[in-house]
């Protein structure tokens, strides 16, 4: 096993002012768990809109560094302290336990995966657990991760062959077959780390064979042209499935976008990874549960199945890979993207500058008639006209579960930001021309959703109860 070094990360109980560099502070990136536990990223000045990718992910321009919002806790409602300074891209597991960031050393090249478990009594001082992949020479090694639901999968991205070890044996020369030989060097790979690969339920042992790292072999017939921007991954909650777009090189000077999808994670041998789609246009970051695939893409396509799930059109995409007829496309009349399911796979957020939208290339719908009876709907004794929305991002929440009937049905919207603009809630309310954009959904029973608003060019991420329509944040 390979033996990452300790670090210990003592995380700020003050909030820090960007304002006070003379700078704003831009909130991104919102992740949430189960337990209503929210983390996101801060950073300035960034293109909001931009869900992958920053301009510099090594030395970004202005402030970087990451919030946490506690439901409960040592802090108060509202007030949210801050995590390192030189962080970046948090993502948390689902079951609210593991916190998990790329972070940076001082002010040169040299990046880590960092891993914090925040559960317990959330004092806020914590300390990472062993996996922490760093190399000595002064280059990016371990970025943008995810983690599983229960923290025990860790997929990121790194040009460090050394990391293989698909034995756990800390000799990435000693990679018996049938285990694949080392990656090449310099090339932006993704790799899987396993925390618990004897499976005995205990995290990060030292044990030979307890944790393996692998890079993932994708057997695309073009040359990835791998950069980081370029790279767009999706993990399971559950860690089974993994899903991912990059972009490819099939001759010099022409590019191709890549949409793929991994059936079992731990299992890369016997289920290599699937190639889902080509394009010409980027696919966007894909959200996965299951065997549920959700992305945008952002122009026509090829899909790489027999069997053409839904039309391949420019739309938000939810495919069952392993049912290709309980699968959809939602079309609209202006720009979407940030497609993401919930936790459970019952959920489908996103957000839009649309006014319609239709499914599958059936009847177009206004995005405010929420029961589809031809008319907008009335939430506080005024109804929405859509032309008031000032072509404006809003998020929408379709109901996915229709899709699992024995005779699949369309999925219907049942919760948007619309409701929340109608409401006049909030402090302050959204207003009429507040761009809400880049949702996170928890479990579908937790009833709550992240979002991020951006008020006069900064963003700021808002915590909404969904069934009671309170803005928790």
């Amino acid at each position: 096993m390979r033996r990452f070094d300790k670090w210990i990360v003592w995380i700020l109980a003050v909030l820090t002012s960007a304002c006070a560099m003379g700078q704003q502070e831009n909130e991104i990136f919102p992740q949430i768990a189960d337990d209503g536990t929210v983390v996101w990223q801060i950073a300035t000045p960034l293109d909001l809109f931009q869900r992958v990718g920053i301009s510099n992910p090594w030395l970004p321009d202005g402030t970087i560094g990451i919030r946490i919002f506690f439901p409960t806790g040592p802090f108060p409602v509202g007030q949210v302290p801050e995590i390192d300074f030189n962080s970046a891209r948090p993502q948390i597991s689902a079951n609210g336990q593991w916190l998990i960031h790329h972070d940076g050393i001082g002010r040169v090249l040299l990046w880590q995966v960092l891993i914090d478990n925040i559960s317990g009594n959330k004092t806020l001082v914590t300390t990472p657990t062993q996996l922490v992949i760093r190399q000595q020479q002064v280059i990016p090694s371990g970025i943008l991760p995810l983690i599983s639901g229960d923290g025990r999968i860790i997929v990121f991205l790194s040009q460090n062959p050394d990391l293989h070890d698909p034995d756990g044996d800390s000799d990435p020369n000693n990679n018996d077959p049938p285990n694949p030989p080392s990656p090449p060097a310099g090339l932006w790979l993704i790799y899987i780390h396993d925390r618990d690969a004897d499976g005995d339920g205990v995290f990060d042992e030292l044990e030979e064979g307890a944790t393996r790292t692998s890079y993932l072999n994708v057997p695309s017939p073009n040359p990835p042209f791998v950069r980081l921007t370029e790279v767009r991954l999706g993990l399971n909650p559950t860690g089974a499935t993994l899903a991912f777009s990059l972009l490819t090189q099939p001759q010099p000077g022409i590019f191709q976008w890549e949409l793929w999808f991994v059936p079992n994670v731990q299992d890369v041998q016997n289920n290599p990874p699937q190639r889902v789609a080509i394009s010409s246009a980027p696919f966007s970051v894909p959200s996965v549960v299951g065997a549920y695939l959700a992305f945008t893409a952002s122009g026509p396509f090829n899909w790489d199945q027999v069997v053409p799930p839904t039309p391949p059109v420019a739309g938000i995409h939810v495919v069952n890979m392993l049912d290709l007829q309980r699968s959809l496309v939602i079309e609209t009349n202006g720009v979407s993207g940030a497609p993401v399911l919930s936790h459970d796979g019952n959920l489908l957020a996103f957000h839009t500058t649309g006014t319609m939208y239709r499914i599958n290339g059936s009847q177009w719908w206004l995005f405010s008639d929420f029961d589809r009876n031809g008319s907008p709907e009335d939430f506080n004794g005024d109804a929405i006209p859509d032309f008031d929305r000032n072509g404006v991002d809003d998020v929408f929440v379709f109901d996915l579960t229709p899709m699992l009937q024995p005779s699949p049905a369309p999925p219907i919207p049942v919760w948007s930001t619309l409701i929340i603009r109608s409401l006049g809630v909030g402090n302050p309310p959204i207003g009429p021309f507040v761009p809400c954009i880049n949702p996170a959904l928890p479990s579908s029973s937790v009833n709550l959703i992240a979002l991020q608003e951006v008020v006069n060019g900064q963003s700021r991420v808002s915590i909404v109860d969904t069934q009671t329509n309170t803005v928790v944040r």
